[in-house]
Parts: structure tokens; C-alpha cells; sequence
């Protein structure tokens, strides 16, 4: 408890979700220019444009959002009674879950002005303060795991997988600890050279995992390495669909 308490203080004083500015393409002051013309700047700025299907400035906003390959875009309709008027006349056609999304991304812009920046500071902001609870659920599930790999072994029970892993847990924090002390003093010092010391880092990670696994199990090199791979397979499974189980949640509570 105490080494988790210590790397997420250090976590949250040295990195700050809130203040990260993501480039958009297509933000609040874009759409917001393209309400404030009258028809004569519509006019021109429609003449200059390739497409000539676009007459209107909703066109034109659904257009530019459309446009965009890279970044995140606010919604093109301009609000609920909007797009709720385009599924009633079948105009738009959209499952109950996109629905539901562009519901919630409807209620967003309204909440930051459309401002599409804010949006991803705010969830991002929201997504990083549930890094702790990600990794607390992680721990039972991880010694679950664990427990299905070594079902044969009938002299380790639930608890004793738990045990292992939170000793490969704290190791971890103590190995992100160091990876956050090396990054500072890359920033501080441009010695890239530094960078060598974090992959050094990340294999020692591994290399312990699997001494401690062969150690604490005490099997053969041959099953260790086997039921290492499976085990880490299994839980990047486990941790994605954590991560996009959490940054879902995130986003319908920002």
C-alpha cells in the first residue's frame, strides 16, 4: 500500500492530465466562425470550395467534420433538436449505441462550449485519477490468472497467488518509479543517452518476473517460460479491456 500510495503521488506531481493541450483540427473557434458569417461571407467562402453541393453552413460544418482523418471533432450537429429531427425523418440512420454516443458527445459540447480541447482535458483529466482503481482491480483478476495457470497445484491457493502478486506489483511501482526519476533527468539534462537506462528498466521487469515466477512456483525452466507467456498474454487481454472498460466510463462521467 504504502510503495502504490508513493508512486501515484509522485504519478500525479510530475504528470498533469488537465493541463495536456491536444491539437484538434476541427474545434470550437472553427464552427463558431462559420455561424458568425452573414450569406454574403458564406457566399464567398462556399465559391472557394471545390464541392457545390454545400449550401447551407450546417453542410458545411457536417463537411469539414467529415473531412477530418486525424484528431478528435466535435460533433457536427449543432444540437439535440437537430439531430434528433434527422433520425425522425430517417435522414440519419444510426444503432442504439452511436445514438447514445452522439447524445453524450451533444451534451459535451454544450458543457464546453464546443470547445473540443477542453473535452479531451477533461477526460483525460477524469481517465488518469482511475489509474489506481485500474490497477486495484487488476490485482484480484491478475491472481486469478495465476490461479487458472497453476490449477494443478493444489499446495498454492487463491490467497497464495494474491500474495505473488502483489510482491510482482510493488517491484512494478518501484520499476515505474525509477522509469519517472530517468525522465526528469532526461528533461533536465537532454542526455538521451538515458533513454538506454529505461530499456534496461522494462527488461529487467520481465527478467524478475520470470525469476520471481520460477522461484516462487518452483518449476522447471521449461513450464516457467511457458506459463510466463501465457501469463502475460493473458493479461494484456485483461488490461485492455480494463483500459477501454474504464475510459468508456470516463467519458460518460467527464
Amino acid at each position: 500500500m504504502f510503495t502504490s500510495f508513493l508512486f501515484f503521488l509522485v504519478f500525479f506531481s510530475v504528470y498533469h492530465m488537465e493541463e495536456l493541450h491536444v491539437d484538434t483540427n476541427f474545434d470550437a473557434k472553427e464552427w463558431q466562425e462559420i455561424r458568425a458569417m452573414d450569406s454574403v461571407q458564406l457566399n464567398k467562402y462556399l465559391a472557394n470550395l471545390e464541392d457545390s453541393s454545400i449550401h447551407t453552413k450546417d453542410q458545411l460544418i457536417e463537411k469539414l467534420a467529415s473531412t477530418k482523418k486525424k484528431g478528435f471533432t466535435i460533433s457536427s450537429y449543432r444540437d439535440k433538436k437537430q439531430y434528433d429531427s434527422l433520425l425522425t425523418s430517417g435522414a440519419q440512420k444510426d444503432n442504439w449505441l452511436k445514438r447514445k454516443m452522439n447524445y453524450r458527445q451533444l451534451e459535451l459540447k454544450e458543457k464546453y462550449n464546443g470547445d473540443s480541447n477542453k473535452m479531451i482535458q477533461a477526460l483525460l483529466g477524469s481517465f488518469s485519477h482511475r489509474f489506481p482503481q485500474m490497477l486495484f482491480l487488476s490485482l484480484p483478476l491478475f491472481a486469478l490468472i495465476s490461479k487458472l495457470i497453476y490449477i494443478r497445484r493444489k499446495d498454492f491457493y487463491y490467497v497464495s497467488h494474491g500474495i505473488f502478486a502483489i510482491h510482482l506489483y510493488v517491484f512494478t511501482f518501484m520499476i515505474l518509479l525509477a522509469n519517472i526519476g530517468v525522465n526528469s533527468l532526461i528533461g533536465l539534462t537532454s542526455w538521451d543517452w538515458l533513454n538506454w537506462v529505461n530499456g534496461f528498466l522494462y527488461i529487467w521487469l520481465f527478467i524478475y518476473q520470470y525469476k520471481a515466477m520460477r522461484n516462487f512456483y518452483g518449476q522447471s525452466r521449461g513450464k516457467t517460460i511457458l506459463k510466463f507467456i501465457i501469463l502475460n498474454i493473458a493479461l494484456l487481454f485483461l488490461m485492455v479491456f480494463i483500459f477501454v472498460g474504464f475510459l468508456i466510463f470516463s467519458y460518460l462521467k467527464v
